[in-house]
């Protein structure tokens, strides 16, 4: 009881502006394995100040790889560890 009561308290605080939570869907009628992730952000991260990421890989001819670069505190690692 307690884990419903605190995802819905975390659902209702980020439901509002970019930073919203999401549920996974999986899709059963897929011939090979994809990820798509669209307005992907680190929880660690204060809602008001998150820039979201699109992310996709394998599906719609995407690539299956992804290289992520960047300067110095540009946001790499948090949107790795928002990707698990």
């Amino acid at each position: 009881l307690d884990a419903y009561a605190t995802l819905a308290h975390v659902m209702h605080e980020h439901q509002h502006g970019d930073a919203r939570m999401s549920f996974v869907r999986f899709k059963k009628d897929a011939t090979a394995p994809s990820l798509v992730m669209k307005g992907l952000w680190n929880i660690m991260i204060n809602p008001d100040m998150v820039r979201t990421n699109d992310v996709e890989l394998g599906a719609n001819k995407a690539p299956a790889i992804m290289v992520v670069t960047g300067p110095n505190k540009a946001g790499k690692s948090s949107m790795l560890k928002a990707v698990g």
